[in-house]
């Protein structure tokens, strides 16, 4: 053993013992005298004496003191073993002009001089103009790496001698430093970039102005080569940093998803008034220079972006850029760090393809058998969907909305789609008897609205090449927009896979059927017809149902002439949670009357209710729980009365077409209910009766978002088609 105290260790006596502390902890060792015997080893712990060396000097009497001393701070990691190195090649002058960097590493890793040397025999390549390049070249010379390369760039001014300025004041301490300043390059020339890549193993890229596309193009070829790639883009008063996208392994992807992912995500959070910036993938050559950028801001982001790089290629501490962007304010210089999501629309690392008939089934297979998620677990992971500046959503909150009697959330949703329109705020919002609940219900509609608008065209299968699908042509079962059956696939639509219940079919649905995919069209506040989320596969498909129940209730009531008899809802055997909404509502002064419309959902098998206040309609429901049905009816009317009560008419329900007076009964009743069924029993009975109706529920998965999948599996659209046994 070769024993040495690491560099960031400092220690003092107490009265029992000494204290001694680093960057990884602290420890009090108790036995009087020890602060002393370390003072007198301490000039020997310096990696070059041997720990028998040492206590060969001590008196026989202390010997073993000094090996039980050692050995407990090496075991706290006060100590190191330079005999466990790695072998380097670093010269005892490297040695000396960089040993803050090495004690860095040092406090992270073991074999740090052998870490430094990678670092500082790396070959990086150094992109852009203006004064962050400059900076950049400074950081990396200063830092020490042997042979720094540049390539210049045109959108901004830069001083070629102050370059080699830089150079001449290293020389003083390190000689051996080179600088190589590189042909410019026609960034049109793709394959005059990729070779000018290829000889890299890292590529850092920065400049005063915004130049997305150079940096989608680095990124991109970055990730083919296998090179690790850093970029920092200016905007304004603000330096993004970020993300460090480094080589994936062999035959997988990269973890946590890369720049133009992260641009994506970007993107998809700004607001209507923010549009005008350039935070597109576009070069601005002639974008006014930020105010804020100066020598020091410009300084502060090239050491960040440069330490970044250190700390990867010597494993040492922890990387802000790694999985999150780096947000510097230039003006006041403080960081934020954002995390994000690979983005499913990314076009580098997001290889999306349609998949076949076979993967479909197993994946449809899987799902369908997945566990029912806990609503401690559904927090867990879409707690991961957040980030004000790159989430699928951006904010979960209650903002100043009253909280009694009901507890009211929102979630502020980005832009599902980068074809979808800006928006000036796409909030939903969530009710619940607490907080947890209320941000539960919000989040899981947030998760609904996205999916319904997230599609990813490379998902979907041409119709005119009907191969894509590993099935024979005559094997497909296909549906036109109107979902009707189709004897074969129309060569000008684009298909995804469905699966035909209860028949359990594979077949092949339009996918214009499925998501609206105009640009033109409005993000609705509404969901649309068949989507739902639910806690296992089961449920979401089951309340995607009841929505199909709900409309053909709508429609069915304009044809009726019946009145429909009032439910004597405090006769029935509620839930407390229903009975105490009941309760709120009428202290509020707003007596709801609940109306069984069942009859007109007979062949569903559905009981349905209309919630009425005095001469409005409130709320429809149904479900195969007449009990839920109506404790979800009074919880949308405890809503909507305490929106009214306090003014407050963004989460007010939705206006529904009203149950007329002449078909409401004056008379009671109490009905008797079916009792309540678990989840796979109603998605049978719904099924059974869609058969006796001769439709079929054709289920697409809402999958196209990777990570809002790995949160929520369970969100389907469900459109109804007919039967295809005639195809």
């Amino acid at each position: 053993m070769r024993p040495r105290m690491r560099g960031d260790v400092f220690y003092f006596p107490t009265p029992e013992g000494v204290y001694l502390r680093n960057n990884q902890g602290a420890y009090h060792m108790k036995g009087k005298g020890l602060a002393r015997l370390l003072d007198l080893l301490l000039p020997y712990l310096d990696g070059q004496h041997t720990l028998e060396e040492i206590t060969q000097q001590a008196p026989t009497e202390h010997r073993a003191l000094i090996n039980r001393l050692i050995e407990v701070l090496a075991t706290r990691g006060f100590i190191k073993d330079l005999a466990l190195d790695r072998p380097h090649q670093l010269s005892p002058a490297e040695q000396a002009t960089y040993a803050a960097e090495i004690a860095f590493i040092e406090a992270f890793q073991d074999s740090s001089a052998w870490r430094f040397e990678r670092y500082r025999r790396s070959r990086v390549l150094l992109i852009g103009s203006g004064l962050t390049l400059q900076a950049l070249v400074q950081a990396t010379l200063q830092c020490g790496l042997a042979d720094v390369h540049v390539l210049i760039t045109s959108e901004c001014s830069l001083e070629h001698q102050r370059l080699q300025d830089y150079l001449t004041l290293r020389h003083q301490h390190d000689p051996r430093q080179q600088l190589h300043v590189l042909e410019p390059l026609d960034w049109d020339d793709e394959q005059a970039v990729t070779q000018a890549l290829t000889p890299f193993e890292a590529v850092l890229h920065l400049s005063d102005r915004p130049m997305m596309r150079r940096s989608v193009l680095l990124n991109r070829l970055c990730y083919q080569l296998g090179k690790l790639f850093l970029a920092a883009t200016i905007i304004d008063t603000q330096a993004w940093l970020g993300p460090l996208v480094s080589p994936p392994q062999k035959g997988q992807e990269l973890i946590h998803g890369c720049w133009e992912c992260a641009w994506l995500r970007l993107q998809a959070n700004l607001s209507a008034e923010t549009v005008t910036a350039p935070y597109d993938f576009a070069d601005y050559p002639e974008a006014v220079i930020s105010y804020a950028l100066a020598a020091p801001t410009a300084a502060v982001v090239a050491n960040t972006l440069n330490f970044e790089l250190f700390k990867y290629i010597t494993e040492a501490g922890p990387l802000e850029t790694r999985g999150h962007l780096l947000l510097i304010d230039l003006e006041t210089l403080q960081s934020q760090r954002h995390s994000f999501n690979a983005s499913a629309h990314c076009q580098c690392c997001c290889q999306a393809a349609p998949l076949t008939a076979q993967h479909f089934q197993d994946l449809l297979t899987e799902r369908s058998a997945g566990p029912v998620l806990s609503q401690e677990e559904f927090s867990r992971k879409a707690a991961q969907l957040f980030d004000a500046r790159l989430g699928l959503f951006s904010r979960l909150d209650e903002h100043n909305y009253t909280q009694i009697p009901l507890n009211i959330a929102c979630v502020d949703l980005g832009r599902p789609g980068p074809h979808l329109p800006l928006v000036q705020t796409w909030r939903v919002f969530g009710a619940g008897t607490d907080f947890g609940a209320a941000r539960r219900a919000a989040t899981l509609r947030a998760c609904e609205h996205y999916a319904a608008w997230c599609y990813d065209a490379r998902r979907s299968l041409s119709g005119s090449a009907p191969e894509l699908t590993g099935l024979a042509r005559e094997s497909l079962i296909c549906y036109t927009r109107s979902l009707e059956p189709a004897a074969s696939l129309d060569p000008e639509e684009d298909y995804l896979w469905a699966w035909e219940l209860p028949s359990k079919r594979i077949t092949l649905v339009p996918a214009a059927a499925i998501f609206r995919l105009s640009a033109e069209e409005k993000l609705p506040q509404s969901l649309p017809l068949g989507v739902a989320a639910g806690m296992s596969w089961p449920e979401a498909l089951c309340r995607a149902l009841f929505t199909h129940g709900l409309a053909e209730l709508k429609q069915r009531l304009t044809e009726s002439r019946e009145p429909f008899p009032r439910v004597a809802v405090g006769a029935l055997a509620l839930s407390e949670a229903a009975r105490r909404y009941e309760h709120l509502l009428t202290l509020q002064g707003f007596p709801i009357s609940v109306y069984d419309l069942s009859v007109l959902l007979s062949d569903w098998g559905l009981p349905a209710f209309a919630f009425c206040c005095d001469g409005e309609t409130w709320a429809y429901t149904c479900h195969l729980q007449a009990q839920a049905a109506i404790e979800e009816g009074l919880l949308l009317c405890l809503q909507h009365a305490q929106a009214l009560h306090n003014g407050e008419p963004d989460y007010t329900l939705p206006p529904v077409a009203p149950l007329p007076m002449a078909l409401r009964s004056t008379a009671s009743i109490v009905p008797h209910y079916p009792p309540a069924e678990s989840w796979e029993q109603m998605q049978q009975a719904l099924l059974t009766a869609l058969e006796a109706q001769g439709r079929r529920a054709l289920i697409v998965p809402l999958d196209h978002d990777a990570a809002l999948c790995a949160a929520l599996p369970y969100i389907v659209r469900v459109v109804l088609g007919r039967s295809a046994n005639d195809c």
